[in-house]
């Protein structure tokens, strides 16, 4: 579907959808976990929507859809693209939760 954003413009409809959404859920997730030192996000469908996942329009939603809109505007957000990040991820925390060192 990204590959024809350009000239079909149902693709594009749905990848700004699929971003709106994205932006919402997270949002949510930031609530639900307490995650407020930040987001990263990850993973193969980001990095392919990546553009509407950086469109003002799509990001508004991470913080309009509750009464907590002013503290989510503080929470840091970045896109990482690196492969496995996810993985590596996973890896650092059990390695804190265990009390083990760093990968670097």
């Amino acid at each position: 579907v990204t590959r024809t954003t350009s000239t079909d413009p149902i693709a594009r409809s749905a990848c700004e959808l699929l971003a709106k959404a994205f932006w919402a859920q997270m949002g949510s997730m930031v609530l639900t976990l307490g995650a407020w030192d930040g987001l990263l996000v990850t993973g193969p469908v980001a990095n392919a929507i990546l553009p509407f996942l950086r469109k003002a329009e799509a990001q508004a939603l991470f913080v309009s859809a509750t009464k907590f809109g002013r503290a989510l505007g503080e929470v840091p957000r970045a896109m990482v693209s690196f492969e496995n990040a996810e993985l590596i991820g996973l890896a650092e925390a059990l390695r804190h939760e265990r009390g083990a060192t760093s990968i670097n």
